[in-house]
Order: structure tokens, then sequence, then C-alpha cells
């Protein structure tokens, strides 16, 4: 008996993240996260389950269109058009984004993730939104219809300035389950046949209430500030242990740029 697919279900993910460098020199850090998981569709009623989460305004958790895509709102058709540029014959139904909000009305996210779905509810294409500490954002699109669940792999060259301590001259490697109980994500960047850095996500499934908020938000207090700050302090300590710097040579700050060498 084959069981009836359904589309994902809105909630947060909660859990770490762990960074992994191997050359030139060791480095790893680890942190706790946790990430709104919405339907780009629904999150403007999503938000009105809990008084902690509001969309487009200020609160102690919230959600703003403005701080992802080209900024300009309406997020969803911007992401269709992103991919489908790409892969014009890609079927979109329903799309899920995997983020950090915004906490008491600061957001950076190093990583946002779009999950594209058809109207049978199979994935078809996945859209990592990149965005750096110069305030640049990059997209890199695949197209995983014919991928093979649950863990989805794609790969492409490194296009986007992401870090003074990593090169451009790499190939990333990306390994994504679709959204479930169990969430894991693994970005790994090669320099030939080396691996230079890792990064992974594995977190946990909770229904969006104002309990789970509560213990996320209490548990990881600040936790987009921690983000931003663990980013400049870990730096620091890579500069101590002598790696080299790599300027950033993006034309333009507030850029939005594209991959356009993706590969399945």
């Amino acid at each position: 008996m084959t069981m009836e697919r359904t589309f994902p279900v809105s909630g947060l993910f909660h859990g770490k993240v762990v960074h992994r460098r191997f050359s030139p020199k060791k480095h790893k850090l680890n942190y706790r996260i946790f990430s709104l998981f919405v339907d780009l569709d629904s999150i403007g009623e999503l938000c009105k389950k809990t008084w902690m989460l509001s969309f487009n305004k200020f609160n102690l958790i919230s959600f703003y269109e403005k701080d992802y895509g080209d900024t300009r709102g309406n997020l969803k058709a911007y992401i269709i058009n992103q991919v489908k540029t790409r892969f014009p014959n890609i079927k979109i139904d329903k799309i899920y984004l995997l983020t950090m909000p915004r906490i008491l009305g600061y957001v950076f996210n190093p990583l946002s993730v779009y999950f594209c779905y058809d109207q049978y509810h199979s994935l078809t294409a996945v859209l990592y939104e990149v965005t750096n500490t110069f305030g640049q954002r990059h997209n890199y699109i695949f197209d995983v219809s014919e991928s093979k669940p649950p863990i989805y792999r794609h790969e492409c060259r490194k296009d986007f300035y992401v870090s003074p301590f990593l090169e451009m001259d790499l190939k990333y490697k990306f390994a994504v389950s679709n959204p479930a109980p169990v969430f894991s994500l693994a970005i790994h960047a090669y320099k030939n046949s080396d691996l230079i850095v890792s990064a992974s996500q594995t977190m946990t499934f909770a229904e969006l209430s104002a309990k789970n908020l509560t213990g996320v938000f209490t548990s990881i207090p600040f936790m987009t500030i921690k983000v931003i700050a663990g980013i400049h302090l870990e730096a620091f300590i890579l500069w101590l242990k002598g790696v080299v710097i790599v300027p950033n040579t993006s034309p333009g700050i507030k850029a939005i740029r594209y991959s356009r060498n993706q590969k399945r």
C-alpha cells in the first residue's frame, strides 16, 4: 500500500549548527539555533496563532518579507520567478521557507532555504538564499525533481563572497533532507579534491505554539545577535591563527546576485 503524499506542516525547527574548517588551519564552532518553517501562502495567518509572533511588525519574534528576496515583498512570486528563470519547466504550487526570524527587531540570516513543491506534493526545487555581512545576497538554485529522497544532493562552484577567510575558487556540495520531524542540511566546500570547510544543521520539528516559541526564545535568547557576534568573533580567532584574508571584490553593496552554473 502506497502512502499518500502531503505537503509539509508549518512550524519551527530547533537544533544546532556545526562549522568545521580543515585547511589551512583546523577550527570548529557550534551553536544552537531555531528557525521558522513557514508556508509562504499562509504566513500572515500563521503569525496570528500566538501573540509572540508577528508578520511585518515588531514583536518578540517577527517575520518581515523585506528581509528576503529583493526586499520588495510578494516573496512567493519573487521565488517562483527566480526558479523559473533558471528552470522554466519546473512546476511550483507551494513554497516553504526555513529561516531564522527577527528577534526583538534584529535579524541576520547567513542562509535561508526555500523548498518548492508541485501540486502532487513532490519537492521540485530548492533555493538557498545566502547573505553575507556586507549586506549582499546571492541565490543558489537547484532542480531536485529527479533526485531520490530522503537526501537530495547537488553541487556547484562557489560564486559568492561569504567570508574573508574563504577563497572563491571552491566547489560546494550540498546534501539536504526533505523537511520532516528531523531535518538535516550539510554544505561542504572543496578545493579540487580537498575538503576545506563543512557546515551542517541538524534540527527537530516542533509545533508553532506559544509554549514552544517561549521555550526556544528563553533557551536561546538574543539568538540573531549572537549569530552575527559569533561570526565576527570566529573571524578574529581565524585571523589570530594566521589564516590569510581574502578581499571582497563583489561589486556593489546591497547587490543581489544569482548563480548561473548550477548542476544537478
